[in-house]
């Protein structure tokens, strides 16, 4: 969790670990790039950088910042998953990105896409991960090629849409927690889509008001 919550740390492990991510600058100022808070969430603090100028507006805080191309022509996904403490992935759901509001999907659906279960399978064995996990992906649409954006150890937001299609995260987890085996979930339902939107709750709190 300390390396996860760490994006530039992430980075590392990932190449290391030989799986396909955005390239990392290296010092070679090829734009646009993208700069990405270490620590940041939610898209919180995230730079495009399309000029000198404004890589020197961060040049005197570039520890802080995780430094990769831009990819402007892109498809973002999320795969649900759950791995039991034996390492065998009881679920990978992915869903495809349509709306997002502050860094927040507003809008997703499943998608079976093998190609993307095949590379989440392939994360999920060679990092080791257990538990509920939150992968994110990219694809470059000019060269198609996916990569790996980041990793959660935890449930995302729209996770909510792979436990309506049949993939009951919050069974699997309060199953292994009483001990209970687990039988790995590959029926849910393709092409399943949540809206997700924001409520306004109103507070009168001026005592003199009737």
């Amino acid at each position: 969790m300390k390396t996860l919550f760490d994006k530039a740390a992430s980075a590392t492990l990932f190449e290391r670990n030989s799986l396909p991510i955005p390239a990392t600058s290296d010092g070679n100022r090829t734009y646009p790039l993208i700069a990405k808070p270490r620590f940041g969430s939610a898209s919180r603090g995230i730079r495009i950088i399309s000029s000198d100028k404004e890589f020197d507006e961060i040049a005197e805080h570039i520890a802080d910042y995780l430094i990769q191309e831009y990819i402007a022509q892109r498809e973002e996904y999320t795969v649900d998953c759950y791995i039991d403490a034996h390492g065998t992935p009881i679920c990978t759901v992915p869903r495809k990105r349509l709306e997002v509001v502050g860094g927040e999907v507003s809008r997703t659906v499943t998608l079976r896409d093998d190609r993307i279960m095949e590379l989440s399978r392939k994360v999920i064995e060679r990092l080791h991960l257990r538990g509920a996990v939150t992968l994110q992906f990219l694809r470059d649409i000019t060269t198609d090629r996916m990569l790996l954006m980041e990793i959660n150890p935890r449930l995302g937001g729209g996770a909510v849409c792979s436990v309506h299609a049949g993939a009951d995260l919050p069974s699997f987890i309060l199953s292994e927690w009483a001990g209970m085996s687990l039988t790995p979930c590959d029926n849910w339902r393709d092409g399943t889509e949540i809206s997700r939107y924001q409520q306004e709750v109103v507070f009168y709190n001026n005592p003199n008001d009737k």
